[in-house]
């Protein structure tokens, strides 16, 4: 069973792949408070950044330890051994599937273009964050 957090922060990695970012430009921040994230490298510059932000509450807490562990297991099956349909339930079910919008403008805001946006229009490009 995979930790309620890990499954947000493998919904929000995919999030930002489906909007046409590299893997390996998708990492988890992992601070010693109580909040992580899952962080996007949005431009060029050494500062070009956008992370969404997982809260650590008291019911589903992990440590940064834990989080490392369970992240780490998490990503192995997410890449290897995961079911599509486990996959797109965990994806369709997430916050940041519903945000998606949102996340979506935010980085706008920043400046910053997503790879797949300006190959397509922009509800268009809303409807490619839905699982196909």
């Amino acid at each position: 069973m995979i930790h309620p957090m890990i499954r947000e922060c493998l919904a929000t990695h995919e999030l930002f792949r489906k909007m046409g970012y590299e893997p390996e430009d998708i990492f988890v921040s992992i601070p010693p408070d109580k909040s992580f994230g899952v962080t996007v490298k949005v431009g060029p510059g050494k500062d070009d950044f956008a992370t969404v932000r997982i809260s650590r509450d008291a019911q589903n807490y992990l440590s940064p330890e834990r989080i490392v562990e369970e992240w780490e297991e998490a990503r192995k099956y997410w890449n290897g051994l995961i079911p599509d349909e486990e996959m797109d339930h965990i994806y369709n079910t997430s916050m940041a599937r519903e945000r998606s919008a949102q996340i979506l403008e935010a980085i706008l805001a920043l400046g910053f273009d997503p790879p797949m946006y300006n190959k397509i229009r922009h509800k268009q490009f809303l409807k490619t964050l839905e699982v196909n």
